[in-house]
């Protein structure tokens, strides 16, 4: 199986960056935060409407629902201060 740093060779000029992965808690989010953690991505804060847990120090867990924040999107508290966003947001069921 390729890692993440052999199928995004470049991905090391995120070493010692803050990471916000909106819609990770799901099963593509793990693996996203596993990889952004090898490459040495200084802190994954994880928003989605569930709370993660995890045990690198290195992850926050922030609980929200995009809906409900009235800004604009790259202006949420839980962006702010971040190298590089990723949305792995899915369509609600209905």
């Amino acid at each position: 199986m390729a890692t993440f740093n052999h199928v995004y060779p470049n991905v090391t000029c995120l070493k010692d960056k803050k990471a916000v992965v909106i819609g990770g808690a799901g099963f593509l989010g793990g693996h996203m935060i596993e990889g952004l953690l090898a490459v040495g991505v200084s802190k994954v804060v994880v928003f989605d409407i569930v709370n993660i847990s995890h045990p690198s120090d290195r992850v926050e867990s922030v609980k929200g629902d995009l809906r409900n924040i009235n800004v604009r999107p790259g202006e949420a508290p839980v962006v702010r201060g971040g190298s590089v966003a990723a949305s792995l947001l899915r369509q609600p069921s209905p």
